[in-house]
């Protein structure tokens, strides 16, 4: 493979592939081997430096941070061409590098039968090539298992030549160019450095488009991507304990081109609903089911839904459960209903109860609340604190009935009132919140096909109705209501809290309750970390 020198370049990522004119070598007449392949020399122009902007750091006359790419002796290429139909590689080895001009001779040969003026593909390095030595492999593959370091394996090039046999000799008519981008992505979390364990790019759709697993944790990575125009990406970065994500609404992307991007990353555990499991707990209270399917899921008494067993989860307490469901009174002895006639143009203000986020509790704050004509309730929620929020809450039929929950983080935050409505009076024509729920659980991931924001997260709680004897089937309420247990005790010590969501005609309400710990309800965990 080559090595290559690199520099890099505070301004964007470059690394314009030139093509200088070079004199070929005098070729002189050279029969076959013994063992019947011809051998044959070459010269490859250097990579070039001027505009280069890719593989060991330094610095341009200007002083400006670049990545520097040369030719090294003992790195490989491919020789790709056909003889007779017969796809053939031939392993280039270069040479020699002179040292001032930067020129690399290769060496490599061919078989006995090759014609004169056979075409050929030039790729470097020798693994970028196919195993059926058909062409350059595909972008996937050669993305695929990226370090977050600055090496060769990241400056893929492809050019073209003609093979001359009877005076052997390589004619190069495209010296071999940069396929990819290389970008050097500083990670932050808005405050700190975010030495991330694994840094995934996606596209606009989602597709995942290289994974970045570095040897050790580090804020620094340099990154391989194919070109793009005016793309959108998603990026997101873990660590021991938390997902970060930060989406682009549109970047441009030049092959040969060096880039360095500081990105600040929005920390998931900001949003409530992150905390908040995907599914709810199967029977046996040791997993989750798999499916949003039906209504028809398993309900546990108090006892055996405080038993739960599942791994990193928890059953949630009250104030956990009010941090996903706006509330404005206290438990009580009778039901607590959250129902509006606000509208987005003319929402409620409310005081919201204290409620905690990942373990941290947030006292009580203001929110607005309104709905449109479709009985959808939008919220801007924690107004004035790092967990500013904008909500939707929907009554959908699929994947069955049940309560659809989405929400984001604010950029920059939300401070007062004002701006809050604002920012939920333009909810009405905003298609940010997708709506619909998935029943594979596509959808209930942090980044969705369809949003680009930062930090959004959906959950789907089915209206799985409760059992009115102990844990088993619901027997009640099933594809109406949902009731979800909290671990916290209710008014009296027989009951415990719970929030719950009902069907009412067109409309809907949601709020919570103190009900029987014998009745059998809804499990929904919550991350303990």
């Amino acid at each position: 493979m080559m090595k290559k020198i690199f520099t890099m370049a505070a301004l964007a990522f470059l690394m314009t592939a030139c093509s200088n004119d070079i004199d070929e070598p005098q070729a002189q007449q050279q029969p076959a081997n013994s063992d019947g392949m011809i051998t044959i020399t070459a010269k490859l122009a250097p990579k070039s430096e001027a505009g280069t902007r890719a593989v060991a750091p330094g610095t341009d006359s200007n002083g400006k941070d670049i990545i520097k790419v040369k030719w090294a002796v003992d790195e490989h290429l491919a020789i790709l061409y056909e003889v007779n139909s017969t796809k053939y590689e031939a392993d280039a080895r270069i040479s020699y590098v002179d040292a001032n001009t930067g020129i690399a001779t290769i060496e490599f040969s061919v078989q006995a039968g090759t014609a004169d003026d056979t075409p050929c593909t030039i790729v470097y390095p020798l693994a970028a090539a196919k195993d059926d030595y058909s062409g350059v492999k595909d972008a996937a593959t050669l993305l695929a298992a990226q370090d977050g370091t600055l090496n060769a394996n990241l400056d893929v090039r492809v050019g073209a030549g003609t093979i001359i046999t009877t005076t052997p000799n390589l004619i190069v008519t495209t010296q071999p160019e940069a396929q990819f981008a290389i970008v050097k992505f500083s990670l932050t979390d808005g405050t700190d450095a975010l030495a991330a364990t694994q840094f995934v790019i996606k596209d606009g759709s989602d597709n995942v488009i290289t994974t970045v697993t570095p040897a050790s944790d580090t804020s620094e990575l340099y990154v391989a991507m194919a070109p793009a125009t005016t793309s959108a990406f998603k990026f997101e970065a873990s660590d021991a304990n938390y997902t970060y994500t930060y989406t682009k609404a549109s970047a441009t992307l030049a092959a040969g081109t060096y880039y360095q991007s500081s990105i600040t990353l929005s920390n998931m555990k900001y949003n409530p609903l992150w905390w908040m499991a995907q599914y709810n707990m199967a029977e046996g209270g040791s997993s989750f089911v798999t499916s949003h399917s039906t209504e028809s899921q398993y309900c546990f008494e108090f006892t055996d839904a405080c038993a739960e067993a599942v791994a990193n989860y928890h059953l949630p307490t009250c104030a956990e459960l009010t941090s996903i469901l706006p509330c404005n009174r206290a438990p009580s002895t009778s039901y607590n209903i959250f129902e509006l006639t606000e509208t987005l143009a003319n929402p409620k203000e409310f005081s919201e109860i204290a409620c905690t986020v990942g373990g941290s509790s947030v006292s009580t704050n203001t929110s607005v609340i309104g709905k449109n004509a479709d009985a959808d309730y939008y919220a801007v929620r924690f107004i004035g604190t790092q967990y500013a929020s904008v909500w939707h809450y929907k009554w959908v039929t699929s994947p069955c009935n049940g309560l659809l929950i989405e929400s984001y983080l604010i950029p920059g935050g939300c401070a007062d009132v004002a701006t809050a409505k604002t920012i939920l009076a333009g909810l009405a024509s905003s298609t940010i919140f997708t709506g619909s729920a998935n029943a594979s659980g596509a959808n209930q991931t942090p980044e969705t096909t369809t949003v680009t924001v930062d930090a959004f997260t959906q959950r789907f709680l089915p209206a799985c109705g409760y059992c009115s004897s102990g844990s088993g089937s619901a027997d009640l309420g099933i594809s109406t209501a949902g009731y979800y247990s909290s671990a916290t005790e209710g008014y009296y010590s027989s009951s415990n809290w719970v929030y719950y969501f009902q069907k009412n005609g067109d409309d809907y309400y949601f709020g919570g309750l103190s009900s029987n710990k014998s009745y059998g309800l809804s499990v929904r965990l919550f991350r303990d970390n």
